[in-house]
């Protein structure tokens, strides 16, 4: 099935705005009457997702008329669907064969083998095998470009802007570029585009989750929360985006809303260690240091296996037990407050020890930080 999604998202985002018509000499072929209904009958059981009747319907119809490639393209098609792909090989092949001018034989080669035995060198060598036949023809090189999204960046960027260049207003081409951006983490590329994107596709949910990154990334924070509110109302109850709602009003200082939603996110799912982690480290950075460590020792106690997260929480718990030694070093307290100093030390050595993690050099420099506090409380120089 997911498949099939591909197949339909790649024509959807394509023809989300109208193409230039064909040349008026290339008019289409007129299949005979009987073959005509029941290809058109196969469409809909295919749309309806019942492909074995859509395969029995297309193959009526090629019965029918064996010069209607249509017909053929679809058994091809739903032979993916179902698939069955050495089928779907042998039929795109018959139509190379039978149309070596017809550039959707190449086309159904390069999908088969890019897109679902992850072929990337095939799947390319047919795509331009297809362009040979149709020149510069938008949807091959959008599809061409899809594929090469995880196999060769470069290209896959060059065919998105010679497409925008060619069409610059084409929603689906707007929208699959900003994704690519937003994924290579390109976010000042992605601004570009984005909202545009946003103003084409106002309902989709795929996008308006992907501008949330790329707003939060580039602190235009009203528009990260503008998309994360129209999220979190089509699934209000994920955990994960209070988490990100959550981090976006603490971004912008809005504490106390930001602590709300991360108690949401722990109502849904009540050992969610991220959302403890996040709420551990607010609650250390808002003066509350010892509730903040009580929470990300829950977390730790559930039993964090990524290295990331548990650097994080141990290096959250030095945070607190520093702050409540900088608390305590302001009242005089010199004694308890080296006592929590090392403490301290003891978390961030801890946090270290995960690994080479995001929040080692952070562990680092604060072990250094606190045994300077703790010379100077000593009357060391």
């Amino acid at each position: 099935m997911r498949m099939v999604k591909i197949i339909i998202i790649l024509n959807l985002l394509f023809c989300a705005t109208p193409q230039k018509k064909e040349e008026a000499s290339q008019k289409e072929y007129e299949p005979l009457k009987e073959a005509k209904a029941s290809y058109i009958r196969a469409l809909s059981y295919y749309q309806q997702g019942k492909f074995e009747d859509a395969l029995n319907s297309y193959k009526e119809a090629y019965k029918l008329d064996p010069n209607f490639i249509d017909a053929l393209i679809g058994i091809g098609n739903t032979y993916i669907a179902l698939r069955k792909y050495e089928q779907a090989d042998s039929v795109f092949s018959q139509v190379i064969f039978k149309y070596p001018d017809d550039s959707r034989g190449y086309e159904g080669l390069g999908f088969l083998y890019g897109f679902c035995k992850k072929d990337y060198g095939k799947g390319k060598y047919y795509y331009l095998r297809a362009l040979e036949r149709k020149k510069d023809d938008p949807a091959i090189i959008f599809n061409l470009a899809t594929l090469s999204e995880d196999y060769d960046k470069n290209f896959a960027d060059s065919l998105y802007r010679f497409l925008l260049s060619k069409n610059p207003d084409h929603a689906g081409t707007i929208k699959k570029y900003t994704l690519f951006l937003i994924k290579e983490k390109r976010y000042k590329d992605a601004l570009i585009y984005a909202y545009k994107a946003e103003s084409l596709f106002t309902e989709d949910v795929e996008l308006r989750t992907r501008l949330v990154e790329l707003f939060y990334n580039t602190k235009e924070y009203k528009k990260a929360l503008e998309n994360v509110d129209f999220v979190i109302s089509k699934f209000p109850q994920s955990a994960s985006l209070y988490i990100q709602r959550g981090d976006i009003y603490s971004a912008m200082g809005n504490y106390s809303k930001a602590l709300l939603d991360y108690d949401t996110a722990l109502k849904i799912e009540e050992n969610n260690i991220l959302a403890l982690l996040r709420k551990s480290e607010l609650l250390v950075r808002v003066q509350r240091p010892a509730e903040g460590i009580n929470i990300a020792q829950r977390a730790i106690n559930l039993g964090i296996t990524e290295p990331e997260l548990k650097s994080f929480a141990y290096a959250i718990i030095g945070d607190g037990y520093k702050k409540i030694a900088e608390n305590l070093a302001e009242k005089g307290e010199k004694n308890s407050a080296i006592n929590n100093y090392k403490l301290a030390i003891n978390y961030y050595e801890k946090s270290k020890s995960a690994g080479k993690t995001a929040y080692y050099s952070y562990s680092d420099a604060n072990i250094k930080i606190c045994e300077e506090k703790i010379r100077k409380l000593l009357g060391i120089r």
